[in-house]
């Protein structure tokens, strides 16, 4: 202010010479005509004549006022010299203040601001803190916007609230307070407090000074103490269960509303609970047991409880169940006791009318399973003795829940369907109307988890009190009988053609036959005769006397003297023309009065189930022999076969080793590295087999363009026919098809697998050839013919039979030394029959072999051209690249193939050491990430997501590629979900390697 006054006093100084020096140059002007007059006339001083006399008139005039005003001038330039050094001394100090201001205000909690409200409602903020856009969630600006439009910004809801505060403040109102929602920059809305009080600017309109504090937490929980509240009040609405909080210490309870307003007390009452019962509310002998539980409470209990009667306003008498918890607060200490009064009258009635019932009803329940008094006119039930008490238990007190309880229990829907429909208080009561005042139902339901049958016993009458129609029910458990009975009924329906109770003495039965209708038992006299003509026909001439005389009852007594069982068998010829065997199998009933039981079977089918279970038994003996043998066969082939290429690579590592710059060491490194390529290829043969034969086999089906699968697959196999002496042609002319749907790996393995088995068994000097047809069809499909040939040693007529078993091979003294695991034909058998297309094998010893395999497929469209990359062959060298590996062996392998191409390498041992390098470099340090799949503390797959997920410039460029022993289609179906690049199967290939690169960095 004082540096504002100066620069206002030295600007008036100046105005007010102005007018001076022209003052004095008016007067000059004005003073020369008058010279001239005093000439003629007038009256001159001396000194003034003398000047004038010597320079003249005029000229004398000018010189005096220009030196007045350069006076004046030089003092005003003084003045202002010294107004700019005072000036900008201040302004300096006023700069370093306002930013020490700036920086308490951005120190200070909330949203600190001063704005203006212009006539037309536009907010303009004259300053605002960082911390009011942290409040906001959003980022400060650089500039101060001039106006902010901040409707859009509020909650709908306290739009209009906001509005009228901002009018006010247009109207001049002095100070406002406002508490509304703002929606931040994630979305969300958040409470703010808005305090601003009206100060007068320099330029005399209203500024308003404004304070924003955070209140979103305070504001949520108010919010969720009122929704509790609420909720809390209206649960004890709708179950008549009232409130209240009790305070032990000062001896205040505040009621709930509902009591408020029944008795008319205070929401505070104080000396509780003397001025409670002072009223008069609680019956005076049940004062005792009320007084007990708050005094338990008061002496430091958590919990008290008691029933008492009161008496409300309109004279009725009510149980209440008072329930008392105390309540404590985060220090520990407690704070109140919530007190809770449930409406129980119901059940003491309940309860006195289940004492009468029970009573009546014991006597003859005592056993029942389940029994319960029914209201069927006001639809109550009141649960009586019962074994299982869980059975009646969370009812509702209704007749009907009684019912849909045992409705419910019903083992199917139909049974339930049916039992509703006769039990239920409207059929009841019609039945009663009818005169109808027991009923009696057998039915099967569950009970504790089991199926039991329960007999239902109902007992109606009608109360002459009330005129209800009210009955009891109750049910016993007829399980065992009804078992017995449903065991016999199968039995004879399944297992026996009949059964008989025989008396030895009388010779007298009960037959008991499913044959006989609807009436399954009866009673026979001639027992022995019946038994006797039911064999006698149809049983063979031959064979009968001795069948008869097995079945006499003085030899089926003989034989049960000397044993518990006598069983005998007799065949019977059918109507049909068929032999039955019968089993009859006689047992004492009561040996003391002669009683045995006769069982008789038809045995027939078990028998012929019994011979073709041992004839599958003795089957699935051989070929589980067979398997073992072959599985044996294998293993001794695999150790073979494993150990030969082992030792290759053991000895000619350790002959290099010996002398590693020999003249020789190139050569044996081909052979080594020719050993190593050969034991994958029979670890790759066993693990596609394996797949094969588990189902796990994938077909992924794309356009292929079939002349390059062909081109391909002689590149690959001429440079081995031609290494051996073997001429291999390979004609195409007539696959006219240049595009198919196929799965183009497995295709391949196919043609690799036929044309290398006939390469391991041809003689230098022969031809293999490969013609491959196609047959157009209707539609967008056609069948493909391959014709493999060989000019080799060919096979016996005997294993041709079983060529595309697995782990076969035929000995013949031909086959390549490294003649494989047996699996090549078995694997081409199965792909081929997977792709629903048929192979057929012609074989002739000493001649060769023909392999013909046809595929009915869809014609494809040639693939979307791939732009060109440039990048064969391209440098590699400065790039750097982060290799995820913990076997030493094989990080020294990757790291020598990498830094001979000059790629710089970083190695992590386990997967989180590799996220950890990434994060702690710079984005854009490395260019690339080689990932091990399964490695300790993370693997690569949870590493590579992590990488994916770090949020970091370059997560979502930088290629990952996996370099894992997992390779199988499934394994890099998980590379690519977890945001993998691209997948190489160990061992791992120096030219696949940069390739993949290559394609990736250029």
């Amino acid at each position: 202010m004082k540096h504002g006054k100066e620069v206002r006093s030295t600007l008036w100084r100046a105005a007010a010479a102005a007018p001076l020096c022209a003052a004095l140059l008016f007067a000059g002007m004005q003073a020369a005509p008058a010279a001239q007059a005093g000439g003629a006339g007038g009256a001159v001083p001396a000194a003034q004549t003398e000047m004038l006399a010597a320079s003249g008139p005029r000229e004398a005039f000018f010189i005096g006022a220009a030196a007045a005003a350069l006076a004046v001038l030089a003092a005003l330039a003084a003045a202002l010299v010294r107004d700019r050094r005072r000036r900008r001394a201040l302004q300096n100090a006023l700069s370093q203040r306002e930013d020490q201001f700036k920086t308490v205000m951005d120190l200070t909690p909330g949203g600190i601001c001063t704005f203006r409200v212009e006539p037309d409602g536009a907010v303009r903020l004259r300053y605002a803190n960082s911390g009011l856009y942290r409040l906001l969630g959003r980022p400060a600006p650089t500039m101060m916007p001039e106006e902010i439009r901040v409707d859009e910004h509020i909650h709908p809801e306290d739009r209009d609230a906001f509005r009228r505060q901002m009018n006010r403040c247009r109207e001049g109102g002095g100070e406002i307070r406002l508490t509304f929602r703002v929606l931040r920059q994630d979305g969300t809305y958040g409470w703010v407090a808005l305090q601003a009080i009206r100060r007068p600017a320099a330029d005399g309109r209203p500024l308003y000074y404004a304070m924003l504090t955070d209140v979103d937490p305070l504001k949520r929980l108010q919010e969720n103490t009122e929704a509790n509240e609420r909720t809390l009040q209206a649960a004890m609405s709708h179950t008549h269960v009232d409130y209240w909080v009790y305070d032990p210490v000062r001896h205040t309870a505040r009621q709930g509303r509902h009591t408020q307003e029944l008795f008319g007390v205070p929401e505070l009452m104080e000396d509780y609970p003397a001025s409670w019962l002072a009223r008069g509310i609680t019956l005076e002998e049940d004062v005792p047991e009320l007084l007990k539980a708050y005094a338990q409470i008061d002496a430091g209990a958590d919990h008290a409880s008691c029933e008492v009667r009161e008496r409300h306003p309109d004279g009725s008498v009510q149980w209440l169940e008072i329930r008392m918890s105390s309540l404590y607060g985060a220090d520990g200490r407690r704070t109140g006791v919530l007190c809770t009064g449930m409406d129980c009258t119901q059940r003491h009635q309940d309860m006195e009318r289940y004492t009468r019932q029970s009573q009546q009803i014991r006597k003859f329940t005592r056993d029942a399973v389940a029994s319960a008094h029914l209201d069927l006119t006001r639809n109550t039930c009141v649960p009586g003795p019962s074994l299982y008490p869980g059975l009646l238990a969370e009812l509702d007190g209704t007749a009907d829940a009684l019912f849909e309880r045992m409705k419910s229990r019903a083992v199917t829907p139909e049974q339930a369907e049916r039992f509703g429909e006769k039990m239920n208080r409207a059929a009841l009561t019609a039945a009663y109307e009818r005169g109808v005042s027991q009923m009696s139902l057998d039915r099967c339901c569950w009970i504790n988890g089991a199926k039991r049958w329960l007999t239902l016993w109902i007992e109606m009458t009608r109360n002459p009190a009330t005129g209800d129609l009210e009955a009891s029910i109750y049910s016993f458990d007829i399980d065992d009988r009804k078992a017995l009975e449903q065991i016999m009924d199968t039995l004879l329906h399944r297992e026996y053609r009949m059964l008989l109770r025989i008396d030895l003495t009388a010779d007298t039965a009960r037959v008991f036959s499913a044959r006989n209708g609807k009436e399954p038992a009866r009673e026979i006299t001639g027992a022995e005769q019946f038994l006797l003509d039911g064999v006698r026909e149809g049983c063979d001439e031959d064979e009968l006397d001795e069948t008869l005389d097995r079945l006499r009852l003085d030899r089926v007594r003989d034989r049960l003297e000397h044993g518990d069982e006598y069983v005998t068998y007799a065949d019977r010829r059918s109507p049909g023309g068929g032999v039955r065997r019968l089993r009859y199998a006689f047992v004492w009933l009561d040996r003391a009065s002669g009683m045995v039981c006769c069982a008789v079977t038809d045995i027939t089918d078990a028998a012929d189930r019994e011979r073709r279970r041992s004839e599958a038994l003795r089957s699935a003996l051989e070929e589980a022999r067979r398997a073992a043998q072959a599985k044996g066969e294998f293993l001794s082939r695999m150790s073979h076969e494993i150990r030969t290429p082992m030792n290759a690579i053991l000895g000619l590592t350790q002959i290099i080793r010996e002398d590693p710059r020999g003249p020789e060491v190139e050569e044996l490194l081909g052979k080594l590295l020719t050993s190593g390529e050969y034991l994958l290829g029979l670890i790759n043969d066993v693990l596609d087999m394996s797949r094969i034969e588990a189902g796990r086999v994938e077909l992924h089906l794309e356009d292929t363009d079939l002349r390059k699968l062909h081109a391909a697959v002689y590149d690959m196999m001429e440079p081995r026919m031609r290494e051996k002496g073997i001429r291999f042609r390979m004609d195409t002319s007539r696959a006219v098809v240049p595009y198919a749907v196929v799965d183009r790996l497995r295709v391949q393995q196919i043609y690799i697998n036929l044309l290398g088995n006939a390469v391991k068994f041809s003689q230098p000097g022969t031809e293999i050839t490969c013609t491959v047809s196609h047959e157009l069809l209707d539609g967008d499909r056609f069948t493909a013919v391959m014709v493999f040939r060989d000019q080799g040693c060919g096979m016996n007529p005997e294993f041709v039979k079983r060529a595309f078993e697995p782990f076969e091979q035929e000995d013949n003294g031909q086959q390549d030394p490294q003649c494989g695991t047996g699996l090549g034909l078995a694997i081409v058998k199965n792909l081929t029959e997977q792709m629903n297309g048929t192979v057929e094998l012609k074989s002739e010893l000493g001649r060769g072999s023909e392999f013909t395999l046809r595929f009915t497929v869809r014609v494809g469209h040639a693939p979307a051209a791939q732009p060109e990359t440039g990048a064969d062959g391209a440098s590699l060298s400065g790039r750097r690249v982060l290799l995820a590996e913990d076997h030493p062996v094989n990080t020294e392998i990757a790291k020598r193939m990498l830094q001979r191409q000059g790629i710089e390498v970083d190695h992590a041992a386990d997967g989180r050491a590799a996220v950890d390098r990434y994060l702690g470099a710079e984005p854009g340090y490395y260019d690339a990430v080689l990932m091990d799949i399964r490695m300790p503390v993370m693997n690569g797959l949870e590493a590579a997501r992590a990488i994916r997920a770090s949020g970091r410039a370059d997560a979502g460029t930088i290629p990952i590629i996996a370099m894992t022993a997992n390779a199988f289609a499934s394994d890099r179906q998980e590379s690519r979900e977890a945001g993998m690049n691209a997948h190489l199967s160990k061992p791992i290939r120096q030219a696949e390697l940069l390739e993949t690169l290559r394609r990736f960095l250029h």
